[in-house]
């Protein structure tokens, strides 16, 4: 007998993104344009991180940022655009260039393409809020 170890996911092109996100977007999928450091729509986000946010790489408008902050006296509201289904990990800190981001709150499941998190422990002081899409 035998066994075979398959990939999580098909990359015939061994550059190390999903050859069928590449296909679905990009002809041949071996081109420059659907390399995984590229970044064919110039919005800022590489294949590797339009594939992970599940965005789609050619077009500027869908891609993973912030839309707002909104805050009250005891308390703030994060939105940004997102992708229905996906996961994200709302990340906080008081300074933006010192200190390490501590998750706040549970996991959020995206249900439109604008998903929020309401952070009741913000008060007036300064603070700086992070979103990250989890696998």
């Amino acid at each position: 007998g035998f066994l075979e170890v398959m990939a999580a996911v098909t990359d015939y092109n061994f550059d190390g993104l999903d050859d069928t996100f590449q296909r679905q977007y990009f002809a041949p999928f071996t081109s420059a344009q659907a390399a995984p450091g590229a970044d064919p729509d110039g919005d800022g986000m590489n294949n590797s991180g339009e594939y992970i946010a599940g965005t789609i790489p050619t077009n500027a408008l869908s891609v993973l940022q912030m839309l707002s902050v909104s805050n009250a006296p005891s308390s703030a509201t994060v939105r940004w655009q997102s992708v229905v289904g996906k996961k994200y990990q709302v990340s906080s800190r008081t300074n933006l260039t010192a200190g390490s981001w501590q998750n706040i709150g549970g996991v959020v499941t995206a249900t439109n393409t604008a998903a929020k998190y309401f952070d009741p422990t913000a008060t007036n002081g300064m603070g700086y809020y992070r979103v990250q899409v989890l696998p």
